[in-house]
């Protein structure tokens, strides 16, 4: 099953899954289960001018059906919905997580900066990576939610090889990767140690990865300024020190056409590479490319 919880009630999120949902074939449609707030939810649907009814579990849309839950409270529909959702979902499940809002993101009654986050502290697990997908591009990042001050005390060689290991052996199993290469961390690699030799534990983390994954070329690390000029490889994964390192030359290259992709969870994680979108609420036009690349591409996992 690939659950899908509502995110923030104000933003684009369930209007781009709808439309994109209804593009669907039916035997893909029955593989999603929406939990969201009734309120929330229809008036998303009357904005958009889609014919709908509403029954117990169902959604009837046009001449599709959507299993829906609505959820119990109706407080915080962002965390509220993926609580619900986390309290059934198994190791053969699909989470696809609607755009939220970090204020609306909330573990033990605290803010935290983000779905990953979030999962970082409900599973007590500091390996969950953040990678994106799209046609033609894989990355990981190192390091995401965390200030740019902080990277290098960070990415320790231990930290780099438990995340890389973990987040390979979740990739592995819905792509293939046969090549891995590492961006630096500081500008030209550190300059071979002028400008400093942080550099140094992606290269001793490239010498033990190697060991674990005998059948991926791993190299690097390169100067992430000239990192995308190597000859690219078919099945390739590049790795970023920090978050803006590596989404700016993504999101440049692909657009809404990418895949956030949580990895070391008991299940997938998925959400669209943008944000909320407030400003195109209710408005029905908010373009839905990234979420129907999304769910064409996530049926396929099932």
């Amino acid at each position: 099953m690939i659950y899908v919880s509502q995110g923030h009630e104000s933003g684009v999120g369930l209007e781009i899954f709808i439309k994109a949902f209804l593009t669907l074939s039916p035997t893909d449609q029955k593989k999603f289960h929406l939990f969201a707030d009734r309120s929330s939810l229809i008036k998303t649907l009357d904005s958009i001018a889609i014919n709908h009814e509403v029954a117990k579990d169902t959604l009837k849309l046009v001449h599709s059906q959507l299993q829906v839950s609505f959820i119990k409270k109706a407080k915080n529909p962002t965390t509220d919905s993926l609580m619900e959702i986390l309290e059934i979902i198994t190791d053969k499940d699909i989470l696809l997580t609607l755009p939220s809002s970090k204020d609306q993101i909330i573990f033990e009654e605290k803010n935290v900066n983000g779905y990953t986050e979030f999962f970082r502290n409900h599973y007590q697990k500091d390996d969950i990576g953040m990678s994106f997908l799209s046609p033609n591009d894989n990355i990981l990042l190192l390091s995401d939610h965390i200030s740019i001050a902080d990277v290098c005390d960070k990415l320790t060689v231990d930290f780099v090889v438990n995340k890389v290991i973990s987040s390979v052996y979740g990739l592995q199993k819905i792509k293939k990767i046969n090549s891995i290469r590492f961006s630096g961390i500081d500008p030209h690699c550190g300059e071979g140690g002028l400008i400093s030799t942080i550099d140094n534990n992606i290269s001793q983390a490239i010498q033990r990865l190697q060991k674990e994954f005998k059948d991926i070329v791993f190299s690097g690390p390169f100067p992430a300024d000239t990192i995308h000029f190597q000859p690219k490889e078919k099945h390739q994964l590049l790795i970023y020190a920090s978050h803006d390192q590596g989404l700016g030359p993504f999101k440049l290259k692909n657009g809404l056409c990418g895949i956030n992709l949580s990895l070391g969870l008991p299940f997938y994680r998925v959400s669209v590479d943008h944000g909320t979108a407030f400003d195109l609420y209710g408005k029905n036009k908010a373009s839905y490319q990234g979420m129907l690349y999304l769910l064409n591409e996530i049926v396929s996992w099932t």
